[in-house]
């Protein structure tokens, strides 16, 4: 069954600490972005992992040389995360150095679990207009092709997965196999009816672009979706996560 991720949006450790309070025991992961990380450091990870034994999804999406991308993932996997990010367009050699790199440092610790390796494709908050200024003169492919090629080379490299949008998990489990992991974001619910509120009465997308709901995503073999401003702004966090557990069940 597909699980539910919480990204974990707040701007203080205290919000971020309230948040958690407020949904533990009924989220898999929390997930913890680039905007809450360079606010409070790894004080909301060890937060999180050693005094609440939760599993962490870091989402740095780390790009740049092999050698100094496969350290900063060895030094977020010794936090005792779960799961992490690195850029496909950081290139296979970076793919596959940061992958050996964790595979070495886990045998020699003997983890008995490793940590997932992603490899983050194309942002969900990019339309197929935005991918054809940045790419289309370089490449054939359109967007959804060219996922599934950044997909294949994540695979070929070594990584455990990718993060992509709900329309190309399905082709990305064809290409790659069931147990290729996809995580998918850019998720938006219709909220349970004691959080309608007069104005807010469609699913909001916000900077999403390529976005869908908790079935389709399921539906179509996501492992894990990402949610986190309709969980986080609602009246009753615990009425929506319901609804989305849910609509995970297909």
């Amino acid at each position: 069954m597909t699980k539910l991720i919480l990204a974990l949006q707040a701007d203080t450790l205290q919000k971020a600490k309230k948040i958690y309070q407020k949904t533990k025991g009924w989220i898999d992961v929390y997930k913890v972005g680039i905007d809450l990380f360079t606010r409070t450091g790894p004080s909301i990870v060890n937060y999180l992992v050693r005094n609440n034994k939760e599993e962490v999804f870091l989402d740095l999406k780390f790009c740049d040389i092999p050698s100094i991308v496969s350290k900063a993932v060895l030094n977020s996997i010794r936090l005792g995360i779960s799961m992490l990010t690195i850029h496909t367009t950081g290139g296979v050699e970076m793919m596959k150095k940061t992958s050996e790199t964790v595979k070495e440092y886990c045998a020699k610790h003997h983890l008995k679990k490793s940590p997932l390796i992603l490899g983050v494709t194309i942002l969900t908050s990019i339309s197929e207009k935005e991918f054809g200024y940045l790419w289309t003169k370089r490449t054939s492919r359109n967007l959804a092709s060219q996922v599934l090629h950044l997909a294949y080379l994540a695979k070929k490299a070594g990584l455990d997965g990718v993060v992509a949008s709900a329309h190309e998990v399905k082709a990305i489990k064809k290409e790659c196999g069931p147990e290729f992991i996809v995580v998918v974001p850019g998720i938006r619910i219709s909220p349970p009816e004691t959080e309608i509120i007069e104005e807010t009465k469609k699913i909001t997308h916000d900077d999403q672009v390529r976005f869908e709901t908790p079935s389709y995503a399921a539906k179509n073999g996501a492992d894990y979706i990402v949610v986190g401003r309709p969980i986080i702004q609602a009246i009753d966090p615990i009425a929506v996560i319901k609804k989305i557990h849910d609509e995970l069940k297909v």
